[in-house]
């Protein structure tokens, strides 16, 4: 790390992370339960980065944007949650499918010839699909109204400092929003001989980043970058950017905060993931459901690679602080997940060591002995008594992954889920965070 350089070109001091995954409003309550529980545990200050995809980019945006005391925060954020960002989507859906459906009857009623141009009408709708249905952007100005008012990128904080990740489908590769900078490195770093195409990011939407981080593919229109927000209009003519939902690429929000040379990288991570695993589908009776299907079936495969290499090999790899927990995590398990991961030599010597263990002690201690070490260390005993029952874990999973309106219940259960998680794993796999609060407090 030592080596790196910040966006202001000043050696990185150690930074801690939080990432914060996709998965439209269930992400945004699950979200919201983490931010409250690292608030309460004093951790949430000395988060100076926070990389969002998707849903978990209205949460992000929402904090990032806020001056209010943290509970007012919460207060507005559970309100919104309750508000449909799709109403007026379903009414347009519906107004055009009523217009398709009836359109051939009155055409017959005119004569049976004028039948030949109802197949030009719908060819025309699907070549000019995103203009007469424009989703995203209906779905844009929502997100103005109910979250983020008219800000621009240039009105987020220097702390923590937010990158709000979207996908290129033009390049392949994350298109990134930031107070300082909106960028997709194959623009801003292009071969030898061609000159970078950059963006004039200041005056960008908060609302147009967020839509595009969320922006489902086969749901809504990609978002484009308009010509004024070129740093040289003409460029515009060069590329044609076409952003959609961020998880395509990375859905846990992970990469910006571990990628080698990225100016986002972290010491310490946190990643709150509401996903609940991939889904079999039984039945898939059209062509969407089956790219849906298969869509998610590529992000699943991308989110076991990313755990597999930031987690599973983060000794050898990346050797970073790294705590992850997901929506699909049993609070009871995460003991036992620690142990495992401690027997089979993935954890730092230096993660071990906060917790007055060494890899010998490690080898010779019996799993139980182990696991009763580990309670002891952090308090489990008191935790338990916070973990909420098996009802209320059902309904925080059922939650879809829309942008309808969530109920009271639906947020409580989500945030009381994903607070006793937030808690055991930072208190597991990032104690040192921990150590800074208690030393805080102690000065």
């Amino acid at each position: 790390m030592g080596g790196l350089r910040g966006l202001n070109d000043k050696p990185m001091k150690k930074r801690t992370g939080l990432a914060l995954s996709g998965g439209g409003f269930r992400a945004a309550a699950f979200h919201l339960g983490t931010l409250r529980q690292l608030h309460q545990m004093g951790i949430l200050s000395h988060i100076d980065v926070i990389s969002s995809v998707s849903g978990g980019s209205i949460t992000a945006a929402a904090y990032a944007l806020n001056t209010k005391p943290f509970d007012d925060f919460e207060r507005d954020m559970k309100k919104s949650l309750q508000k449909s960002m799709l109403t007026a989507c379903y009414l347009l859906l519906g107004t055009a499918l009523a217009i398709l459906l009836t359109l051939p009857f009155v055409l017959a009623a005119w004569g049976w010839y004028w039948l030949f141009i109802y197949i030009p009408l719908i060819l025309l709708l699907m070549r000019f699909q995103f203009n007469l249905l424009p989703f995203s952007r209906i779905i844009e100005q929502r997100y103005r109204s109910v979250f983020f008012g008219n800000k621009t990128l240039a009105d987020l904080p220097e702390k923590p400092l937010l990158v709000i990740n979207a996908t290129n489908v033009e390049t392949g590769r994350p298109f990134s929003f930031s107070r300082d900078k909106m960028t997709d490195s194959t623009y801003e770093f292009p071969p030898k001989g061609i000159a970078p195409v950059l963006f004039r990011h200041q005056r960008f939407p908060v609302s147009r980043a967020v839509m595009a981080s969320s922006c489902v593919p086969f749901a809504f229109n990609p978002v484009k970058i308009g010509r004024r927000h070129y740093h040289k209009p003409h460029d515009a003519r060069r590329i044609d950017p076409i952003l959609i939902d961020g998880g395509v690429y990375d859905n846990q929000g992970i990469h910006k905060l571990t990628h080698f040379g990225s100016l986002y990288a972290c010491d310490t991570v946190l990643v709150s993931d509401a996903g609940t695993g991939f889904k079999p589908l039984t039945r898939m009776n059209n062509t969407v459901m089956l790219l849906m299907q298969t869509s998610n079936l590529f992000m699943n495969r991308i989110k076991n690679i990313q755990y597999v290499n930031n987690v599973v090999l983060n000794k050898y790899l990346g050797k970073k602080s790294i705590a992850y927990f997901s929506l699909s995590n049993e609070p009871e398990n995460a003991i036992n997940y620690f142990v495992d991961f401690a027997k089979s030599g993935k954890l730092m010597p230096s993660l071990l060591a906060h917790h007055q263990l060494t890899p010998d002690m490690v080898i010779t201690m019996s799993k139980q002995a182990l696991a009763g070490h580990m309670k002891q260390q952090i308090g489990y005993d008191a935790m338990t008594e916070r973990f909420p029952n098996a009802s209320r874990r059902t309904v925080a999973r059922s939650v879809g992954t829309n942008l309808t309106a969530l109920t009271t219940t639906q947020i409580n259960n989500l945030m009381s889920l994903t607070q006793v998680l937030t808690e055991i794993h930072v208190h597991l796999f990032c104690p040192e965070l921990c150590n800074v609060v208690k030393t805080e407090t102690a000065q």
